[in-house]
């Protein structure tokens, strides 16, 4: 008992402090692009009976649907933001673990496994920024397919190992069909090459399997080849996988795996497809929509957006080097099947050298910088710690870690079209094959330096362990300062998420006008969240990020008829996200982009960026609305200008106000939140009179302090001979309080 103990605790500790980190930068982060509104609206509306594509758009396959409604229907909980960001917190923290324990089946040395989950999970910071997409169970499904593949060579059972590797293939198919290829891609080559075949089938099985991997990145990319990054990315990928095919060759001692298990594997995927295509057809999906959204759309999506990465030029010498050295060695295990001294120390050091590159770049890898430097290193680096550095036994079969290769080094190319967080997922499968490399290295040194053997190994592990444990706990303590100077945003569903600054209360005041003045709620780029957090739906359930080119003319038209037949519509706008697609040559134009311009106008704009000094988003009501801003300060002299400083001062909001009013004060919308001043508390007038939406009072105004409880929408005037002196309005926030000093409303200039 004690000996689990000791086993188990420490990967209890690993996993409980990547699920708090997780936890913790999760739920400090909001993106205001809001994929995560998009895929959150979408995932809903098929949980309250929409029939997924013909009438709810996505760009996912069905997987995810049928996931969340299991999930729901388990806990027994509504889909809000909050679940969504637990659930990505879980699959997060799964992926470290799987590759760890990937790790431990390759080395047989648990620090190795500590140190490889905590890497793996340091590199996919990127989770944070778009919790529940379908990205973060995609990257769960590829940790379990490399694990799988370890552990396909050693089971008893190994038919359980292939079953899985079926079901992963088509789940991922059915999330996002290019990822679920390039794993096909992957498991396919590794089949044909170390299966028993018959003797006639082992050339031409061995020529596919070398062909179909080279030939990947050109069939995925052929359209795309004019786009410098494009080109690079597909030669690299060819050379890195031509190598990977050059220095793990084939043997009759390693080519064990059974045919049948490919059978196993076949019929297991093919269940799944079963499945999860029946589950979403019994809704009301036809299955005419269904093979259109998972076979057909998805060849779309790179001819209208690509968005890349930039190759180092330091990634070129790493090529060249990588390259001459794995020919090499390639050369040498077909002639004489071991490798020469001066080669196999050659390997040694640059798998070193490749260590210690990690580790003096440590806080780099942290950020977006340094994941775009490790995908560029990680193709040419794969082949060199794959060459066996000493001879394979004659009993042996396939070495697990090459198996493993084959399925992480297709998943690379999941970076393209889009390489954003896709970097950190295309990549982290390497981790534990890193690993592998190392381990086989330190032996090898210690093999050659008797006095430093034993010692050696545990060693170099212990440090790394530190090394990546100091990564963890940079993104803890990152996320734990996030969380300390940040208030939760206390919107619905969202109640416990916490965002710095002004543009937590921009968030909220645009959900509050959007509550007041809307009926119908529409955004460019589609950001659906204020649609979850207002309450307010969206014209249609085609709903599209880039919808003016995701979504056809006549769902245009649609939304715009929607919007016509609605007199009290709105629509937000994301100006740097229009910023970003222009930038991109994406076109922003249709109809509905057309009508939006012409029909409405701002009634207000909100956020503030700190580069162009410009507001980032609007919020735009048809042009004969006579809607009012709530929630916006506005601040006048007695020239009427609007100004800052000591002179006499009008300030006025319109308000949403539930309780007694009693102070009335101006505070940082930063922290640490300091008080610039208390109106309630220095001679000024207060008064509050009642307004409906469109700012016309019906009632007497009342004096702050003869108010009592007061319910509804209400115009705060503050005239005030002595105006508060600061100079950073866009960083100020007019907050209500009630005798209890709970925050009834808010405004921002």
């Amino acid at each position: 008992m004690m000996r689990r103990v000791l086993l188990l605790g420490p990967w209890l500790a690993l996993a409980a402090a990547m699920f708090a980190t997780a936890y913790l930068i999760i739920n400090t982060t909001f993106m205001l692009y809001d994929d995560e509104g998009y895929v959150l609206l979408s995932l809903r509306d098929y949980l309250a009976g929409g029939r997924l594509y013909d009438e709810i758009f996505t760009q996912y396959g069905p997987w995810p649907f049928v996931y969340h409604q299991l999930v729901t229907a388990v806990l027994a909980e509504p889909l809000t933001h909050t679940l969504g960001r637990w659930l990505t917190a879980a699959h997060w923290t799964g992926c470290g673990l799987l590759m760890g324990a990937t790790a431990l089946r390759l080395t047989n040395r648990p620090v190795a496994a500590l140190a490889t989950g905590a890497a793996t999970f340091s590199l996919l910071w990127q989770m944070n920024s778009e919790p529940t997409h379908p990205g973060s169970l995609i990257a769960v499904l590829v940790a379990g397919a490399v694990y799988a593949m370890v552990r396909l060579p050693t089971l008893a059972r190994p038919e359980v190992a292939a079953a899985w590797l079926g079901v992963t293939t088509a789940l991922l198919c059915l999330t996002k069909i290019n990822v679920g290829l390039l794993l096909l891609a992957g498991v396919g080559a590794a089949a044909l090459r170390y299966t028993v075949w018959p003797d006639r089938w082992i050339r031409p099985a061995a020529i596919t399997a070398g062909a179909g991997l080279l030939l990947v990145p050109w069939g995925l990319m052929g359209r795309k080849l004019d786009e410098p990054w494009a080109l690079i990315f597909a030669l690299q990928f060819t050379l890195g996988a031509g190598l990977l095919l050059w220095v793990t060759p084939p043997a009759e001692n390693n080519r064990r795996l059974q045919p049948r298990l490919w059978l196993v594997a076949t019929a297991a995927g093919l269940a799944a497809v079963l499945a999860v295509g029946t589950m979403v057809c019994l809704r009301g999906t036809s299955p005419a929509a269904l093979l259109e959204a998972v076979l057909i759309s998805p060849l779309r999506h790179p001819a209208n957006f690509l968005f890349g990465f930039s190759w180092i030029p330091e990634s070129w010498a790493v090529s060249a080097a990588a390259c001459v050295l794995a020919l090499r060695a390639g050369w040498e295990l077909r002639r004489r099947g071991s490798l020469a001294h001066a080669t196999q120390l050659a390997v040694v050091l640059t798998r070193l050298t490749a260590l210690g590159f990690f580790c003096w770049h440590l806080q780099t890898w942290l950020t977006i910088y340094g994941v775009g430097r490790l995908i560029t290193v990680c193709l040419p680096l794969l082949p060199l710690f794959m060459v066996p550095l000493r001879p394979l036994p004659n009993a042996a079969g396939v070495p697990a870690a090459w198996l493993a290769a084959f399925v992480a080094l297709p998943q690379i190319l999941h970076a393209f079209p889009v390489a954003g967080s896709q970097m950190g997922w295309a990549t982290f499968a390497f981790m534990p094959l890193f690993a592998a490399g190392l381990h086989e290295a330190w032996e090898v040194l210690g093999a050659a330096l008797p006095r430093l053997g034993r010692r050696l190994g545990p060693a170099a592990w212990a440090v790394l362990l530190a090394a990546t444990g100091w990564q963890l706990w940079l993104l803890g303590h990152n996320g734990w300062e996030h969380h300390r100077v940040a208030k939760p945003l206390g919107l619905p569903g969202a109640e416990n998420v916490r965002i710095t600054g002004p543009i937590r209360e921009s968030l909220r005041i645009l959900t509050l006008n959007a509550s007041l003045h809307a009926d119908v709620l529409f955004s460019r780029q589609g950001m659906f969240s204020y649609n979850l957090w207002s309450g307010v739906p969206t014209p249609t359930t085609r709903n599209a990020t880039h919808w003016f080119w995701l979504l056809d003319e006549a769902d245009q038209q649609r939304i715009i008829d929607r919007l016509e037949a609605s007199p009290r519509s709105a629509v937000i706008v994301n100006h740097p996200s229009d910023e970003f697609v222009a930038r991109h040559n994406i076109p922003v134009a249709g109809p509905l982009h057309d009508y939006i311009e012409n029909r409405y106008r701002t009634l207000f704009q909100t956020g503030y960026s700190p580069h162009t000094r410009d507001s980032i988003l609007s919020f735009l009501v048809p042009r004969e609305s006579r809607a009012v801003p709530f929630g916006k300060i506005e601040a006048l002299t007695k020239d009427g200008a609007e100004s800052v400083g000591h002179e006499p001062m009008l300030l006025r909001a319109n308000l949403v106000l539930d309780g007694r009013p009693v102070t009335v004060r101006l505070t940082r919308a930063s922290y640490p939140w300091r008080l610039l001043h208390d109106f309630s508390a220095t001679p000024a007038d207060i008064f509050l009179e009642p307004i409906n939406s469109e700012g016309l009072t019906y009632g007497t105004p009342l004096r702050l302090a003869q108010a009592g409880a007061l319910r509804g929408l209400y115009r705060l005037t503050i005239m005030t001979e002595s105006a508060p002196s600061f100079d950073r309005l866009h960083d100020a926030v007019l907050e209500v309080l009630d005798e209890h000093d709970q925050v009834l409303a808010e405004a921002l200039y």
